[in-house]
């Protein structure tokens, strides 16, 4: 067992070798009051003036264990107090969220926290959110996914960075954290729940993890974690080869739809066919959660075969997808779709500033800079494309508006018919029956474009998510006129999970 010392040493390393914290940064580190996160924090407000860094904390009151999370978001206070650290709290309800999205308690939980964390971090111009994930979070992590039948990718359990997810404690395992803490006598809190076996988190952790190390293997968490980087590597490279391959096979790349050349797939190593899809589907859906071998095995045949076929699935959340072999043109199609509990009419009014779940999946995230002329709301932290894996979405999936020109709430909806736009760089307005007409976006497909409306004020339609903008918006991209509006609000719009 390492010593406190050698446990901070190693932290300290991971954030160097990973190029995890740049000097100047300030960082939001989410404690909920375990071992874990208590350790994460204390390390890095010790080392916050040799990192150069500046710290602020973040804890969610789930809305359940009621007492017992009662006193954990107590103690959290008392510790940001403590510390002297910027303490920001939230209490959500994820009873509502799981029934609302389908999901598990424990999916529900981290949804919740992920987008919590994110939103306060535009919010306080935080570069880095550090999570106090450790290596025993990823050895269980690895053995889930092998559980579940996962592919090479998913072996890597998770990454020590996905930015803007930072984690410190990546090569320490949680029996270290926990006597780092006695080491230090730090106080933590116990989590009721980690001892349930109504989760098969808990189940694995508790119950199989040790049957495996006492029959069949004592190493069995270092020869996972030598599983992971191997299959890392091997995963990398082939990704390397998918990629050399797109501008060959995909014909055709839009935000819901992507189309894959029949021939020129099918002279691919089965291997990165499946890729080839896997790539088009993380394009499309922003994930590939759920896809099963099965699927993707059933429309590579009918690729092989030249006959025709389809197969519709649910990716994740509310997110729905199809795949289609189309013997007429050899072309394998790629799409998303709104499954049949969306029905229209939907609108869901956005946060602002803050992160909103649309019924579909994905998430639109509003960042406000210096509303009308008050003081600036938040920091500007970055300007990038979101990216999925390797891949970029296509069109302008960030974008800014001129605070002048709306009026708040805006609106995310389905298109309905006589809608009207003025697209950029067109002069006058036109149908938006029309702009899907001329990109050769067909019906079923149009539900999957949904529209940022200002109904609050005059009604306008500023944006076809992935298809147009409207006149006066300004990319992420277009640094010149970004800085030549200080006052406007950002909107991105992504299907990259926040679990």
């Amino acid at each position: 067992m390492r010593k406190a010392d050698e446990i901070e040493q190693l932290a300290l390393e991971t954030l160097s070798k990973h190029q995890m914290v740049t000097p100047g940064q300030k960082i939001l580190v989410g404690v909920s009051g375990g071992a874990d996160s208590v350790a994460l924090l204390h390390l890095l407000h010790k080392n916050r003036e040799t990192l150069e860094i500046e710290l602020a904390i973040g804890h969610v009151h789930h809305g359940i264990r009621g007492k017992e999370a009662d006193d954990e978001a107590d103690f959290v206070r008392q510790l940001a107090e403590d510390l002297q650290v910027p303490l920001y709290v939230t209490r959500e309800n994820v009873p509502a969220e799981k029934k609302r999205l389908h999901l598990s308690t424990q999916e529900a939980a981290r949804l919740v926290r992920h987008t919590f964390l994110r939103t306060t971090a535009r919010q306080i111009g935080a570069e880095r959110i550090a999570i106090a994930h450790t290596q025993t979070d990823r050895i269980e992590t690895i053995l889930l996914r092998i559980l579940r039948g996962t592919g090479t990718a998913g072996l890597e359990g998770f990454p020590a960075v996905d930015l803007p997810l930072i984690r410190p404690l990546y090569a320490i395992r949680r029996e270290e954290t926990e006597a780092y803490c006695r080491q230090w006598k730090l106080r933590i809190c116990e989590d009721s729940s980690n001892l349930s076996l109504a989760y098969r988190r808990n189940i694995l952790r508790l119950e199989l993890l040790p049957y495996l190390r006492d029959t069949f293997n004592v190493e069995i968490d270092t020869a996972l974690l030598r599983l992971a980087e191997i299959a890392k590597q091997e995963a990398d490279y082939l990704d390397g080869v998918t990629l050399s391959l797109i501008g060959e096979v995909v014909e055709r790349k839009m935000p819901n739809l992507w189309t894959l050349n029949g021939a020129a797939l099918r002279r691919q190593h089965r291997a990165l066919q499946r890729r080839l899809v896997r790539h088009a589907l993380l394009g499309v859906l922003g994930q590939t959660q759920n896809i099963s071998f099965e699927l993707l095995e059933y429309i590579l045949e009918q690729a092989d075969k030249r006959q025709g076929g389809s197969v519709t699935f649910k990716a994740f959340r509310n997110l729905a997808g199809y795949l289609t072999y189309e013997e007429s043109t050899d072309t394998l199609v790629v799409g998303q779709h709104l499954p049949e509990d969306i029905a229209p009419p939907w609108s869901v009014t956005l946060k602002a500033p803050g992160i909103t779940l649309l019924p579909d999946g994905r998430q639109v995230e509003i960042t406000l800079y210096a509303e009308k002329g008050t003081t600036r709301l938040s920091q500007n932290v970055e300007h990038r494309d979101i990216q999925q894996g390797n891949l970029s979405l296509p069109y302008a999936t960030a974008f800014a508006i001129p605070n002048e020109a709306v009026q708040l709430p805006l609106v995310v909806r389905e298109w309905r018919a006589g809608d009207k736009m003025s697209p950029r760089g067109m002069n006058g307005t036109k149908k938006l029956q029309d702009l899907f007409t001329d990109a050769k976006i067909r019906g079923r497909e149009r539900s999957t474009y949904p529209l940022l409306v200002d109904e609050a004020g005059k009604g306008r339609v500023w944006a076809v998510f992935g298809l147009r903008l409207a006149e006066d918006v300004v990319s992420l991209e277009e640094e010149k006129r970004l800085q030549e509006m200080p006052n406007r609000i950002e909107i991105r719009i992504e299907t990259k999970t926040l679990l």
